[in-house]
């Protein structure tokens, strides 16, 4: 009685398929997600290494002040400085707004859940805890249940660095034009 064994054992084609299929799709989605920017790509300024002052691409003053004086504060700089650094926005929102752990601001998303500055600067305020406690457990236009997660910044943050961070938020994700902002209107 002579019995064959097939000392060969393969694969199925499509796990084969799939060891080729999942590492590409890897890289290409690495590639793809990659978070790095130039400078004047979605509205992301260059900052100066030394004076570590926002400036144009081309290292000239950056002069993208609010309405009102020239001694008023420029926002959308402060606004910039506080989101990437102090704050650390663009560590859930994404260096370029497009979200991450946090939700996007880009592709009209920030317009739908804030259609206002005023409610816009409050969420940041209070965080999620915050405005839970004080409002309830729906935020923004669309009434998004709260999960958590969003820290608030009352007392971290001046009301200066909050009105810069929203405008920042709205002019530079939000393509709103900064000329719509004044501290007295919308806020």
């Amino acid at each position: 009685m002579d019995i064959k064994v097939n000392a060969e054992t393969s694969l199925p084609r499509w796990l084969n398929f799939s060891f080729v299929l999942i590492p590409l799709f890897i890289v290409i989605g690495i590639v793809n997600t990659s978070s790095t920017q130039e400078c004047g790509e979605n509205g992301i300024l260059d900052v100066d290494r030394k004076t570590q002052l926002t400036v144009n691409c081309d290292g000239s003053a950056f002069e993208g002040k609010g309405v009102g004086s020239a001694s008023s504060i420029n926002y959308i700089a402060l606004g910039q400085q506080v989101y990437s650094g102090a704050a650390a926005c663009a560590g859930c929102h994404g260096v370029n707004g497009g979200g991450g752990v946090g939700p996007a601001f880009t592709g009209g998303e920030l317009y739908t859940t804030f259609p206002t500055c005023s409610d816009h600067a409050l969420w940041i305020e209070l965080g999620s805890a915050g405005w839970q406690a004080e409002i309830g457990p729906a935020y923004g236009a669309e009434n998004k249940v709260s999960i958590g997660g969003m820290p608030g910044f009352a007392g971290k943050l001046t009301e200066d660095e909050i009105y810069a961070v929203v405008v920042f938020e709205r002019v530079v994700f939000g393509g709103e034009t900064l000329t719509k902002y004044s501290k007295t209107v919308d806020f």
